[in-house]
């Protein structure tokens, strides 16, 4: 009697997550377009947190390229607004270098389904691509894959260490 009614708890739970996961909506507009008009706390963290490393604003050019990794809210594939810079510079990187190619990662934390997962780090990879061939890029320099919740940056189970797993990553590929 307790497993069925822990079951059937778990199917509802199960039901209330995907039901509210649905009706947030907003990941991309239907112009394709990935820039976020929200606030950093809806990345689990605060403007002046170290999460987010240097303030992209006033690093240069050089700086800029070292930002191999973009983080992201919860279910979501939207790029916020501070990455932009760090985007442009790998756009203008990879036009300056017609011969470089790099391979953007998307990743996810552990809950959710593993296919879910898998989409949702596409769509993140997806997201950073369409970014930097809007800036010049040529989409055959870029490579997309998703692991997923396959490889995550750090192992635990709680939002600590999930908001370090919502990430995509720019690998510089040597061809």
């Amino acid at each position: 009697m307790i497993s069925k009614l822990t079951k059937l708890a778990c199917l509802i739970l199960a039901g209330v997550v995907l039901a509210s996961c649905a009706g947030k909506g907003g990941n991309s507009s239907s112009s394709g377009s990935s820039l976020s008009k929200s606030t950093t706390d809806s990345y689990g963290v605060s403007e002046d947190d170290r999460f987010w490393g240097k303030d992209l604003a006033k690093m240069d050019y050089d700086a800029l390229l070292q930002r191999e990794t973009f983080y992201f809210a919860l279910n979501s594939s939207t790029v916020h607004p501070n990455y932009m810079r760090a985007l442009n510079a790998h756009a203008k990187y990879l036009k300056d270098h017609p011969n470089a190619h790099i391979r953007v990662e998307g990743h996810t934390d552990d809950r959710g389904s593993s296919e879910y997962n898998i989409a949702l780090g596409e769509r993140r990879a997806q997201a950073l691509k369409q970014i930097m061939v809007a800036d010049g890029a040529k989409s055959s320099q870029i490579s997309v894959v998703s692991y997923g919740k396959e490889k995550p940056a750090m192992r635990g189970h709680d939002e600590s260490i999930w908001k370090y797993n919502r990430r995509a990553v720019i690998a510089y590929e040597k061809r």
